[in-house]
């Protein structure tokens, strides 16, 4: 089996990615936020190589999940986010500064596609390729270059994930 491939973690891109989500469509459960912001990694990777957070998606039962956006949601750790009876709200507007451009687009691109799912859409559209292959390994992380598959990247740009990351290591 091939190394796996990861990125390094941007908390506060990651933060504001969320604010920014919320921001747009108003409180929101944990799982409709971790799939908008899945799909929005996914549609970043097939179009530019590279995630928007780097945070590490886990399997779990009802599709991926951002590992440290869930631990901010479960524990509280943010002061700029609300937790209640698992809807996140913002408590102050997203930093515009930590997103690009590309990343806000390929935000917009999930909020526009996913906003309208139902629970169990979103747990359907979200048990992919990457998800199932996942379910197979120990802890079970989700590979970039499998999520990047899974948002319809083709073989060029599976090629750049893979040679730009070897590049970091």
């Amino acid at each position: 089996m091939q190394n796996m491939i990861q990125f390094e973690l941007d908390k506060d891109k990651a933060i504001n990615a969320v604010l920014y989500i919320i921001n747009r469509l108003g409180p929101v459960k944990y799982h409709k936020l971790s799939k908008i912001l899945y799909f929005a990694e996914q549609e970043h990777l097939k179009l530019y190589g590279r995630p928007i957070t780097g945070d590490q998606y886990v399997a779990m039962e009802y599709g991926p999940v951002p590992s440290y956006a869930y631990d901010v949601f479960k524990y509280e750790l943010s002061d700029k986010l609300s937790i209640q009876n698992k809807t996140v709200s913002a408590l102050v507007d997203p930093d515009l500064e930590e997103l690009s451009v590309s990343e806000i687009n390929a935000i917009e691109h999930s909020i526009v596609n996913n906003q309208n799912l139902g629970f169990q859409a979103l747990v359907d559209k979200s048990h992919d390729l990457a998800w199932e292959n996942s379910r197979k390994l120990h802890p079970q992380l989700l590979d970039f270059i499998d999520i990047a598959l899974a948002g319809g990247a083709d073989e060029k740009m599976i090629n750049y994930i893979q040679s730009s990351n070897e590049k970091l290591i």
